[in-house]
């Protein structure tokens, strides 16, 4: 499912097997994409100044791919999901 969050459209892929986590695809136009694990149920905080009150969620770890990471890992996923399942006819 594809949605927009102001100008950047992510997909999210839930996890069928652990309630909670999701991989998340973002990108920007023309200038970025990332692949990102979120827990959604995750109660941690990082904190962005000087005040407790100034923490914010820590939704999850994001990597930054340019066009060439996202053919290296497109085709790192087939390769485990070819070994893991077997492969598409």
């Amino acid at each position: 499912m594809m949605e927009r969050t102001g100008t950047m459209p992510k997909i999210n892929v839930n996890d069928e097997v652990v309630s909670g986590f999701r991989a998340e695809v973002l990108w920007g136009m023309g200038r970025y994409v990332q692949i990102g694990t979120v827990n959604q149920e995750s109660t941690l905080r990082l904190e962005n100044g000087d005040t407790p009150d100034s923490a914010e969620p820590f939704k999850g770890w994001f990597v930054t791919l340019d066009r060439d990471g996202c053919n290296r890992l497109i085709r790192a996923v087939r390769q485990a999901r070819d070994s893991a399942y077997g492969a598409d006819a």
